[in-house]
């Protein structure tokens, strides 16, 4: 009765995850992140962005210890309270090109590292070894500066978008 009990409790997590991002069928490669920037810039709002939103279990995937999970979770929800009545990520006029980036904990190389924000430097000990960092830009064609976010990051089977997170440390 217990394994069946617990077997069921498992079910239910999954389906309601997998429910939280029915139709977010990006691949977990720098051409799926393109393919999310280019969606989240046409919306009209932060649906999609909502979909991203972390929860502790994703926080406590992407961070090494409880504390820290708390911390970025803390952070993350309040961002979306902040962001709840105005699109949190939007490009620039004439910015219609999208650069990704990715800076993989405990692989990063110099040149991986210089793409990133300081913050995330400072902050790496702090990280599950191996996840993923995704950052886009917004650019005009031919450009390489323009709108940067990041944050991006695929954790739990599903994609995750905390932008910034470094700020949850500061």
């Amino acid at each position: 009765m217990k394994k069946i009990s617990l077997s069921l409790i498992v079910l239910i997590i999954g389906l309601n995850a997998c429910r939280a991002q029915k139709g977010l069928n990006y691949a977990n490669t720098k051409t799926g992140v393109g393919q999310i920037a280019e969606d989240i810039n046409k919306a009209k709002n932060n649906a999609l962005v909502i979909r991203l939103k972390a929860t502790l279990a994703d926080c406590q995937a992407i961070m090494k210890t409880k504390a820290d999970a708390q911390k970025l979770y803390e952070y993350s929800e309040s961002l979306h309270k902040k962001y709840a009545n105005e699109k949190m990520i939007k490009a620039k006029d004439g910015q219609t090109d999208v650069l990704v980036s990715v800076l993989i904990l405990g692989n990063e190389s110099k040149s991986e590292k210089d793409r990133f924000a300081r913050g995330y430097i400072q902050i790496l000990d702090k990280f599950t070894r191996g996840i993923r960092i995704y950052t886009f830009r917004y650019v005009r064609p031919g450009s390489s500066s323009g709108m940067r976010y990041d944050g991006l990051t695929y954790v739990n089977n599903k994609w995750v978008f905390i932008p910034k997170m470094w700020r949850a440390f500061w």
